[in-house]
């Protein structure tokens, strides 16, 4: 990563950011987020940071405060909708990322099917543009998924639980592809609950209702920290050297940071 000052892509000052009931799910919400940085949002069920994506896709605007944007954003959610007994190829499915750069009846231009061509094999399904979509593995899908929510080139690329329910062998591409995003200056944005996921991020930001902790992975990814995102639904197993290893909730068991 380069030391040389660039500019914030996201400018979130003093923003509560709440629903039509009008009770605020984050206050005091502020953050630059520059390019070229990796960034894993951590925090339960509940917590603020499906919330924060839906501010960042332009579907809730702040009630109070400044959520601001300077690029456009690409978003992958933890489900799809694409149904798998449809007929289309991996590389159809890419190229429904391009639609935006022509009219609904057009056909994808040579360009564009270039563009998703690079775009699979950037997530190592580059053999497999003409297979049908129903038929690749869940960790295939979700990284054809992902190829096409990176072909358009947005510099911000949000993405939820990218790894959550893949293989090994899925997740390790899928992780090398979101470095390479953030090596060619893209700013990376990541819900989790794996605090090892999040070790390897450049910066984490801990969310329950509001920013708990924000900075170097190091530095947030503390015992204490973690309690306080996650209240007392927090059970945390530590290593030898006192580095927490595992958080999740006792009472509703959704919530899961698991050592991999």
């Amino acid at each position: 990563m380069s030391g040389d000052t660039v500019t914030s892509l996201v400018h979130a000052e003093n923003a509560t950011l709440a629903y039509d009931s009008g009770e605020p799910a984050l206050v005091d919400l502020s953050v630059e987020l520059p390019g070229s940085e990796l960034v894993v949002l951590l925090g339960p069920n509940g917590g603020g940071k499906t919330t924060f994506f839906r501010a960042l896709v332009g579907e809730l605007q702040p009630a109070h405060g400044t959520f601001e944007l300077e690029s456009a954003v690409a978003y992958l959610p933890q489900t799809d909708g694409s149904r798998i007994d449809f007929p289309v190829s991996a590389l159809d499915v890419v190229l429904m990322g391009t639609l935006s750069e022509r009219r609904f009846w057009q056909r994808a231009r040579r360009a564009e099917k270039q563009r998703a061509l690079a775009a699979l094999e950037r997530v190592g399904l580059g053999a497999s543009a003409g297979r049908t979509y129903g038929e690749l593995s869940g960790g295939q899908r979700r990284r054809v998924l992902l190829a096409r929510t990176i072909v358009g080139g947005a510099p911000v690329i949000a993405l939820d639980e990218p790894l959550a329910g893949v293989d090994p062998s899925s997740a390790e591409v899928i992780r090398a592809a979101l470095v390479s995003l953030r090596d060619e200056g893209r700013l990376v944005i990541e819900a989790s609950h794996d605090i090892e996921q999040a070790r390897s991020a450049d910066r984490v930001i801990c969310l329950n209702g509001r920013v708990v902790a924000d900075g170097a992975p190091e530095d947030v990814l503390t015992d204490a920290t973690l309690r306080e995102t996650y209240a007392a639904d927090l059970a945390v197993i530590s290593d030898a050297e006192g580095r927490p290893l595992l958080a999740t909730t006792d009472g509703c068991g959704h919530d899961h940071a698991h050592d991999a």
